[in-house]
């Protein structure tokens, strides 16, 4: 593979040549949905950077609203993944839901689709939210994710 970078081994770079490599850390505003209800939530945290084709990304939110009982609880993606299959296993990072009052619960971070992270936890047969655990986000939970993925 060609160097992307137009640097040689050794070169001593800059602070502005490094900055030049990847963006900034970026805000965005992701729509976080249980099952087909997409849910408010006030974001503490939702940022990505973009080096090339790779997206680092997380986001932290606590919710306002409720969400549908019983649906998988999915964040969108600032920019879609490179498609692969199978996709439904394809993990990407980390996915942490704190439940207010109850527990929290983590699992793998997976590319639901090409635009979209849901989780699985251990042992799971479907995504979290609509199974392991099967819950409604209500007001006062947490929804997190830490993932890193290629753009399409």
């Amino acid at each position: 593979m060609a160097n992307p970078f137009p640097f040689v081994a050794g070169d001593v770079l800059t602070a502005a040549e490094l900055n030049g490599i990847g963006e900034a850390w970026t805000s965005y505003t992701p729509v976080i949905k249980g099952g087909a209800t997409t849910v408010t939530a006030s974001l503490t945290y939702a940022k990505y950077a973009q080096v090339n084709k790779i997206v680092f990304l997380q986001v932290l939110a606590t919710v306002t609203s409720a969400g549908a009982v019983n649906g998988a609880i999915t964040i969108s993606l600032p920019s879609g993944l490179n498609a692969i299959t199978p996709s439904n296993i394809r993990v990407v990072g980390d996915f942490l839901i704190q439940d207010t009052g109850t527990a929290f619960y983590f699992g793998a971070a997976h590319a639901s689709g090409v635009s979209e992270i849901s989780g699985l936890s251990y042992g799971a047969v479907d995504r979290m939210g609509a199974n392991s655990p099967a819950m409604t986000l209500a007001s006062g939970d947490v929804v997190a994710i830490s993932i890193c993925y290629e753009v399409a």
